[in-house]
């Protein structure tokens, strides 16, 4: 017999009279194209097993481009090996951000690294760290396109970009300011070619014009009345970009853009879940296996993680179970990679690194 009302995402809602569903650790997946006994069934969410404990915590950003693959924990940078072990290479501020990468690869085999509000160069060849001087200090996040590196400056408008190739270089006239509005750029995001600043308000989308001088300029007639309530909720995601939104009539909606317009993704049980825990250290993290494609919003005060799955806009929750105390609490990871074959997940308690699969049904998690 088919009941198909145990089947489907989450859906807690205000009144519980109305509907009180709670889909955790389980994600939604159809039959079609097939004619199966049942139109759609429940998955188990990926277990945890130990891969690698680095010896400073907690594991606050992860990075891989052309085999390679590098941490930053604590106050710490490492590179990663198939092998599981890991070498040091430095120290890099710290703060309760997460560290964010870019590499322009092997035209300037350099790995830019922000942490802290402070800038990093790491020598791809040499295998050194340097923290470099932008001028534009404290800043949060970088980028690269076209050959540059763009860091965007903390709680302002202003962002820089490097000359061509090279992150050590900074003119302190390569400086560009959000000019279409006044609220501060919350978070910088690579979209195809384009970078998106997302302000605490609303934001713009800019594009490199070919001006060697002045490359990059707002894309004339796009401004979106949305702008972003926590800057590491922003992924790149299904050739687009999600974010936690917020403007002058409020926040807690999850948007993913379509073109240049947000659409709505998050429902009302999801929004819920916002308000209720707020928006403090909120970040998200994005992976794909087995066809579906997931993006994993960590609310750190709530019990869970919410999950969504673009492949059929299903929400889910994710959670760790305390036996000592009888309760959900939030999943341990904050960061992934795709390294060696496998999905690597940071842990945001400690400097566990995880193997994250669906082959593996336990949570090997270390004790924070």
């Amino acid at each position: 017999m088919e009941v198909l009302a145990l089947v489907g995402p989450s859906n807690t809602l205000i009144s519980p009279n109305a509907d009180v569903e709670e889909t955790i650790n389980f994600y939604v997946e159809g039959t079609d194209p097939g004619t199966g006994k049942v139109k759609a069934y429940l998955v188990g969410t990926p277990g945890l097993v130990k891969w690698l404990v680095l010896p400073d915590s907690p594991v606050r950003g992860l990075f891989e481009q052309d085999g390679r693959a590098f941490a930053v924990a604590g106050s710490s940078f490492f590179e990663l090996f198939a092998d599981q072990s890991a070498t040091f290479y430095g120290t890099v501020a710290e703060d309760d951000n997460l560290a964010t990468f870019a590499s322009n690869g092997s035209a300037g085999h350099q790995l830019a690294i922000t942490s802290g509000g402070v800038f990093y160069i790491f020598d791809l060849i040499a295998n050194t760290l340097t923290a470099v001087t932008i001028g534009i200090e404290p800043v949060t996040m970088v980028e690269f396109m076209d050959g540059y590196f763009l860091v965007n400056k903390t709680d302002s408008r202003t962002f820089a970009f490097s000359a061509l190739e090279d992150g050590t270089s900074w003119d302190p006239l390569d400086v560009d300011e959000r000019s279409e509005a006044s609220d501060n750029i919350v978070a910088m995001i690579r979209s195809h070619r384009e970078i998106w600043l997302l302000g605490s308000q609303t934001s713009e989308v800019w594009y490199d014009q070919g001006d060697a001088l002045n490359p990059f300029a707002p894309i004339q007639g796009v401004f979106i009345e949305q702008g972003c309530v926590a800057a590491f909720t922003a992924q790149r995601i299904d050739n687009s970009i999600m974010w936690a939104g917020i403007n002058t009539d409020g926040s807690g909606v999850i948007w993913k853009a379509n073109g240049y317009t947000p659409q709505r993704v998050s429902d009302h049980s999801v929004e819920l879940g916002m308000q209720t825990y707020g928006f403090a250290g909120a970040r998200a993290w994005v992976y794909q296996d087995d066809g579906h494609l997931f993006y994993v919003l960590l609310l750190p005060y709530a019990p869970w993680a919410f999950c969504y799955d673009v492949s059929n806009g299903t929400w889910t929750k994710r959670a760790s179970w305390d036996a000592t105390h009888c309760v959900w609490i939030p999943p341990r990871a904050q960061c992934h990679i795709y390294a060696f074959g496998k999905h690597l997940v940071g842990d945001r308690s400690n400097g566990a690194i995880y193997e994250q699969s669906i082959t593996i049904y336990t949570e090997e998690v270390v004790s924070a």
